[in-house]
C-alpha cells in the first residue's frame, strides 16, 4: 500500500471514525452539492483527523472520543427534547394549532349524544 494508506492505518480509532464518516460525508456531498462543496468537505475532514490523531498522541484520547461523537450526542439530545415537548401537548391541540381537523376528532364526534355538550371546542373555520 502507499504512504497515505499505512498513514492511515497509524491513525489513532476516533480519527479512523472520523474519516470514514467524513468520506461517506464526501460521497453525499459529491453527489448532490456539487464538486467544489464536497472537495472543501473532504479537506476539512483530512484537516479534522490530523488534529484528532494530534490529540490521540499526547494522550488525549478520550478528547478525542468526546469531540467525534458530539454532533450525534446533540443530535440525540435535540430528537429526545423535541420528543417529550411534542408528547407533552395534548394531540387535539397541535392539530388545531396546525389548522386540520384531528383524526381522533372525527371518531369523537361519531361516538357523541346530540345535543350535549362535551366541552369541545373548534376554532372558526375548522371543520368539525
Amino acid at each position: 500500500m502507499g504512504k497515505f494508506a499505512d498513514d492511515i492505518t497509524t491513525f489513532c480509532a476516533p480519527s479512523q471514525v472520523n474519516l470514514l464518516f467524513g468520506v461517506i460525508g464526501f460521497v453525499i456531498a459529491f453527489t448532490s452539492v456539487g464538486i467544489i462543496a464536497s472537495f472543501s468537505h473532504l479537506f476539512v475532514t483530512l484537516l479534522w483527523c490530523l488534529v484528532l490523531n494530534y490529540l490521540c498522541s499526547i494522550g488525549w484520547k478520550n478528547v478525542a472520543w468526546f469531540l467525534v461523537l458530539w454532533p450525534f450526542i446533540v443530535l440525540i439530545l435535540c430528537i429526545v427534547i423535541y420528543l417529550v415537548i411534542i408528547a407533552g401537548k395534548d394531540i387535539n391541540y397541535v392539530y388545531e394549532r396546525a389548522g386540520v381537523a384531528s383524526p381522533n376528532h372525527f371518531v369523537a364526534a361519531a361516538t357523541m349524544t346530540p345535543g350535549v355538550t362535551y366541552g369541545v371546542t373548534t376554532t372558526p373555520g375548522m371543520r368539525r
